[in-house]
């Protein structure tokens, strides 16, 4: 965290967003890769499998201490 209160990405975070840069930071590649891992179940599954398989792909990101961020014009705020 910054000394003006702003969270500071790390590589294990999912940033919000859009674009390029968005697209490769770590966390998101990391988060895409278990979400593609998964999606095959995922599209078969009913409709409150679903959910448990989603919150299994959120469980092993916070078990990398990763942040689910979203970003103003000013700094990342955390979404949880």
């Amino acid at each position: 965290m910054s000394s003006r209160g702003e969270i500071i990405p790390g590589n294990d975070d999912v940033l919000f967003g859009r674009g390029y840069l968005i697209q490769l930071h770590p966390g998101n590649v990391a988060f895409r890769s278990l979400v593609d891992e998964r999606k095959a179940e995922f599209k078969r599954a009913k409709k409150i499998e679903k959910r448990e398989i989603a919150e299994q792909i959120m469980q092993i990101m916070r078990q990398r201490n990763a942040k689910f961020l979203t970003e103003d014009a000013t700094k990342c705020r955390k979404t949880e």
